[in-house]
């Protein structure tokens, strides 16, 4: 039986002489010990000339067992690497049945004050210090594209955006291909106050992301709030629509979300004079219980009230 697998991302290996190791370790293992049952091949995913190697949305149809080689392989090639990450999805009619994220996890210093930094952050209240260790990560390997967009992060957080911007955009120029450093940049953008300048951000993100991927549905909602404060009431609903079709588990943070895109979905159709839809995306957002601050209880309501009022106005006005 074959399955659908997806694979994303990219492993820096700092120069060309790591790189060659895991190109030798890569071909012998390939020829030797999996026998050619893997589904990438060096020539396809390797770039010595960039010292990485490089898998931009490769999908395929394999067994479980080329699979498993495969996984096997990429994680023994990853420990010459010093930065970045793939991740992997096994998957059947749409189905994730495996998922998997190989990143460098070796005592090198730049490795290990990425993972640091990454984890201050996740523990929350330690901004400062996230940043001190992304920077150490960043002294010891200048291209660390996620380091730059973590500490990004970091920055947009603390709402020093010029210094996000900076580091956001140092990410792009080392991984023109990193998905979550775009959505970073719009998100700055719109803190700003500049939608317009943050939507071919989230196109990109898009672009190089994937739907097994929470920031590919981030990009696309957030993309929806730029629309509709822009006025762009169709391109908003298009957006909100896409979203709301999916869906989503509890553990994904767009869960938390559903409530907020059902009432901007609501308030775009009222735009487009569609009483009687956005009647239906209001009661959507009612339906979900949440404390969602862009979505409160008295407001979704308000223009619940509004969207029942022009319905039955329009209806008696036919009838």
């Amino acid at each position: 039986m074959t399955y659908k697998v997806i694979i994303s991302g990219r492993l820096e290996f700092g120069n060309a002489r790591s790189c060659e190791k895991a190109m030798q370790l890569f071909q012998n293992r390939y020829d030797i010990i999996y026998r050619t049952d893997v589904f990438l091949k060096l020539e396809e995913v390797f770039q010595l000339e960039h010292s990485c190697l490089d898998l931009y949305r490769f999908s395929a149809q394999i067994t479980e067992k080329t699979w498993n080689n495969t996984i096997n392989l990429l994680d023994e090639v990853t420990q010459f690497a010093i930065a970045g990450k793939l991740e992997a999805w096994l998957t059947d009619t749409g189905q994730v049945l495996q998922y998997r994220v190989i990143e460098p996890l070796t005592e090198k210093t730049a490795v290990r004050a990425y993972l640091r930094g990454r984890k201050l952050i996740n523990d929350g209240g330690h901004e400062m210090e996230a940043i001190g260790s992304l920077s150490e990560a960043i002294e010891k390997y200048e291209r660390h594209a996620l380091a730059y967009e973590r500490r990004g992060f970091v920055n947009y957080r603390l709402r020093n955006y010029s210094d996000a911007l900076y580091d956001y955009n140092k990410s792009i120029n080392i991984n023109p291909a990193g998905a979550e450093a775009y959505l970073g940049r719009a998100v700055v953008h719109i803190a700003q106050n500049d939608h317009e300048a943050a939507l071919p951000d989230l196109e990109k993100a898009i672009k190089f992301s994937v739907p097994l991927q929470p920031v590919y549905w981030i990009a696309r909602r957030i993309k929806g709030d730029c629309h509709l404060e822009l006025k762009q009431n169709e391109a908003a609903v298009a957006e909100y629509q896409l979203f709301l079709k999916r869906a989503f588990k509890p553990g994904d943070v767009n869960f938390l979300r559903r409530r907020r895109a059902g009432f901007r979905l609501g308030k775009a159709l009222m735009a487009l004079r569609k009483n009687k839809e956005a009647l239906q995306a209001f009661e959507y957002a009612l339906k979900i219980e949440s404390d969602d601050p862009a979505a409160p209880d008295a407001e979704v309501k308000t223009w619940h009230a509004e969207a029942l009022q022009r319905s039955n106005t329009r209806a008696a006005a036919v009838a």
